[in-house]
């Protein structure tokens, strides 16, 4: 569950920045070197944010199977 939640905060923080960023670039002002460096720390924190919700995704689909039903599995 931390995964998950850490993941959709990087996911968050990470598009915004990315979408101001280039939402400027857009506009036709030129990128600052601080830009460029947010421009692509939002894609980094997006690219995280998708590996993390992908982690947490398999482990949650692995542990969760077996015991979704509820009972114990039988040895025989």
């Amino acid at each position: 569950m931390r995964i998950l939640v850490a993941g959709l905060v990087a996911g968050v923080v990470g598009l915004v920045l990315f979408v101001v960023e280039l939402a400027v670039a857009l506009s036709g002002n030129t990128l600052t070197s601080s830009g460029i460096v947010l421009l692509w720390l939002g894609v980094g924190l997006l690219v995280v944010a998708g590996a993390l919700f992908l982690f947490a995704v398999l482990t949650s689909d692995s542990r969760g199977s077996a015991a979704s039903d509820g009972r114990v599995p039988s040895d025989g």
